[in-house]
């Protein structure tokens, strides 16, 4: 499995764990440490602050020490009294002698106490900056010590993912290697196989860590009812229910003047239930609470976070309650849905891919035709209009005005293909939908991509009139806040909370007014949009 890590995020990243360039003409304190005999440099220490930064660089004088590969100085400098936490930047010493890659003061450090468990701003721990310098050994070390091998940095990426995206690949066979035989304790599911008319079966992925097995635990239900509950079971007590007919749903609506739309979601679980909860849609026992308002997701529900399937029957449930007070809910694919259905598991998190390898399974086998789940995300949409506003997960572009597709065209081409999943004619409707220009994979209203052409006004225009809406509702291109474009035409959702990158944010549209709903402050904020002239 590999991941991706956002483009304008890789030579920061980069940036942070490579070795660092000492600047070009060194002062008299670089020499000092570089060159003088221990004795010199323990003598113009008496009378100075031992953890004092110095220098135009302002490293500490352990920090210079381990830097200039000192050993004998690294010693005497810790024996007269050296802070092992003091920092320069964001690392300790620990981290730089990880960086420079000095092995022999990686371990002298921790002998004298050095905290194993420290991070730099971006929540590297010590086994990245190992990592990075494809130094297996050090990465063992580490982990003997207790250096978690799970451990994520702020863009969810762990240790042995940062190894692949950097093409370290000593580190990353050593730490695949490593954590298949320590995978964590796991407990994934329901997953439901409508398996005949009568028989359903339900089952859960687990991991026992003390025991270092693996299993499926499964369970038939005989019923030849439409409406099915189950209770669940293993480390599962929550109730489910659900219907096994499922029909699509329309995909124009009349205008509402309540709409709650999140942006994606990729299995950021908590972080979802705190913004649904914060706007009023759901109560503090997960039940709806928004009346006769429409709830919109727009798509990536999957992928890259570790709790995909909680959030996949907390929307179903939340679904069908919606329905009986009047109120709705779109569930709206996005271009990791259509992976997911199409078996590319490039960005799914390591607890699935490491559960499922460990079982011989797919993970996309869950949601295969026959599973439940793979049913109803299989009925969804890819466009859908509400009132004046167009929803969807990443754009529409000109393409589809210039040939002419409709929402329902373009929404019937893709339940079409997901459910034949390798028709043996694709049409040119479906060939759209799956291209970079549909509405699963468009980023043609952002300057992100080196070379993707940007949609202008007009063209815009056009769009809008074509498809009768105001403004276009978009996730999939990374925003650090929601953020409005073309005059506030465009309105972006993909705040990616679910790499920390930024805080929670989901909007409110009451009437005509568009309020921010934060998870991680009280109150709500007012979205500027620019007057549309």
């Amino acid at each position: 499995m590999s991941k991706n890590i956002p483009i304008r995020y890789i030579f920061l990243v980069l940036g942070i764990l490579l070795p660092g360039t000492l600047v070009a003409q060194k002062q008299e304190i670089d020499r000092l440490f570089e060159k003088a005999p221990a004795d010199s440099v323990m003598h113009w220490l008496k009378g100075r602050d031992i953890n004092g930064h110095y220098g135009k660089i302002g490293f500490t004088p352990l920090i210079y020490a381990i830097v200039f590969d000192r050993s004998n100085l690294v010693e005497d400098i810790t024996v007269a009294g050296a802070d092992l936490e003091t920092r320069c930047g964001s690392k300790t010493p620990l981290l730089f002698a990880l960086e420079y890659n000095h092995p022999d003061m990686v371990r002298y450090l921790v002998k004298k106490g050095a905290r194993l468990d420290v991070r730099d701003t971006l929540d590297n721990t010590p086994l990245f900056y190992a990592a990075g310098q494809n130094n297996v050994p050090m990465l063992r070390f580490l982990l003997r010590h207790g250096v978690a091998i799970g451990q994520k940095n702020k863009f969810k990426y762990t240790a042995r993912e940062y190894s692949v995206i950097t093409n370290k690949s000593k580190s990353a066979k050593f730490l695949k290697s490593y954590f298949e035989n320590h995978l964590p304790s796991y407990f994934d599911g329901p997953y439901v196989k409508l398996e005949s008319r009568r028989l359903v079966k339900i089952y859960y992925l687990r991991n026992d860590s003390m025991k270092m097995k693996s299993s499926v635990l499964s369970r038939i239900l005989k019923t030849r009812d439409t409406l099915v509950q189950f209770h669940g079971f293993g480390a599962d007590t929550m109730p489910y229910t659900f219907i096994r007919k499922i029909k699509p749903e329309p995909d124009s609506f009349p205008a509402s003047p309540s709409i709650f739309l999140m942006g994606d979601v990729h299995g950021d679980y908590d972080d979802m239930v705190k913004l649904l909860q914060k706007g009023g849609v759901i109560d503090t026992k997960l039940n709806w609470s928004w009346g006769q308002g429409h709830l919109v997701f727009l798509g990536d529900i999957f992928d890259r976070g570790e709790k995909v399937t909680e959030c996949l029957w907390l929307i179903y449930r939340l679904e069908r309650q919606a329905e009986k007070q009047g109120g709705f809910v779109h569930y709206i694919l996005g271009n990791h849905e259509a992976m997911i259905l199409t078996k590319d598991l490039r960005y799914i998190s390591e607890k699935y891919f490491y559960l499922n390898d460990r079982l011989k399974l797919a993970y996309s086998v869950h949601f295969d035709r026959k599973s439940f789940l793979g049913q109803w995300i299989r009925s969804k949409n890819t466009v859908i209009r509400i009132g004046p506003y167009l929803f969807t997960h990443a754009g529409i572009s000109p393409e589809a005005v210039k040939y002419r597709y409709s929402v329902a065209a373009m929404n019937r081409a893709a339940r079409f293909y997901f459910d034949h999943q390798k028709p043996k004619y694709l049409n040119d409707t479906i060939l759209f939908v799956l291209g970079p220009d549909g509405p699963l994979w468009y980023r043609g209203y952002y300057d992100l991509v080196p070379g993707n052409r940007k949609i202008n006004g007009n063209e815009l225009d056009e769009v809008l009139g074509f498809y009768r809406v105001q403004k276009i509702f978009v996730g999939h291109t990374n925003v650090p806040k929601i953020e409005t474009a073309f005059k506030g035409r465009i309105i972006f959702m993909d705040v990616p909370y679910y790499l920390d990158e930024a805080r929670p944010e989901a909007l409110w549209i009451n009437k005509e007014q568009f309020f921010i709903i934060h998870g991680d402050e009280e109150g709500t904020s007012l979205l500027e949009q620019p007057a549309m002239k």
